[in-house]
């Protein structure tokens, strides 16, 4: 198998792990009423939420990047490969455009602003709709690369 196309296997089997491992965790959130919106909700027990989330994002956007021809010292650079806005940036180059609340979350997530109520105002609350929408806008991007890297391995077969 090419390289770049084992390395976007790597980075695609992360990102899908990351991803379901925040859904548990959400679920898991959500039937323990950590979440429930009457609840003051401490930063400690949601950043653990909030990490998944900047991880499934990353792995998300390094499987295409790396996909695409994107250099691999730069995807695994500290500088590049984990500003989660320089990987967005350089993968909106290559598909042209990415839904404007995927964007939004990713920006905000490489910012560390869900972690700060005052982001959202006095006494904020970011609801469970938020996270199940980023994980519904990211796992399209991730199937989408994902259908592209087994179409080109089915072709080098053959």
């Amino acid at each position: 198998m090419d390289k770049k196309l084992q390395i976007n296997r790597n980075y695609y089997l992360n990102a899908l792990g990351y991803i379901n491992a925040t859904q548990i965790l959400l679920n898991g959130y959500k039937s323990g009423g950590v979440l429930d919106e009457s609840s003051s909700v401490k930063t400690i027990q949601i950043w653990p939420l909030y990490y998944l989330l900047a991880l499934s994002a990353e792995m998300t956007l390094k499987a295409g990047l790396v996909l695409h021809g994107a250099k691999v010292e730069d995807l695994i650079s500290r500088k590049k490969g984990h500003n989660l806005d320089w990987l967005l940036e350089e993968y909106i180059k290559i598909v042209s455009s990415v839904d404007a609340n995927l964007k939004w979350m990713i920006n905000a997530l490489n910012k560390g602003e869900f972690r700060y109520t005052e982001f959202y105002g006095e006494g904020a609350y970011v609801s469970i709709i938020d996270h199940d929408n980023f994980l519904n806008l990211l796992r399209p991007v991730l199937q989408k690369d994902h259908t592209e890297a087994l179409n080109r391995i089915n072709d080098a077969t053959n």
